[in-house]
């Protein structure tokens, strides 16, 4: 009977251990898309205070750049979704 209990603590311990593997698989798809949405803004946002710094006209191309750097964040963000979804 000590064998079972001990055949029986050790798929206990894989289950546990394939469980925590799936939630840092989790979490570190989770931290990868936010710093896709979060690097495509602020790198938008630099290139927009960049240019409105060169021309003098600040607000108009932060806006413009930094929506399209969350566009591009985003896009990002679906292609990875996309390409786990078919894998």
């Amino acid at each position: 009977m000590n064998e079972i209990d001990d055949v029986a603590h050790k798929l206990n311990l894989a289950r546990v251990k394939k469980n925590d593997k799936n939630i840092d698989k989790a979490v570190s798809g989770t931290i990868d898309l936010i710093l896709d949405l979060a690097v495509g803004f602020f790198i938008g946002c630099f290139v927009g205070f960049s240019i409105d710094k060169y021309l003098n006209t600040l607000p108009m191309f932060l806006f413009i750049c930094s929506l399209f750097g969350a566009i591009g964040g985003w896009y990002s963000c679906y292609k990875k979704y996309i390409r786990s979804k078919n894998a």
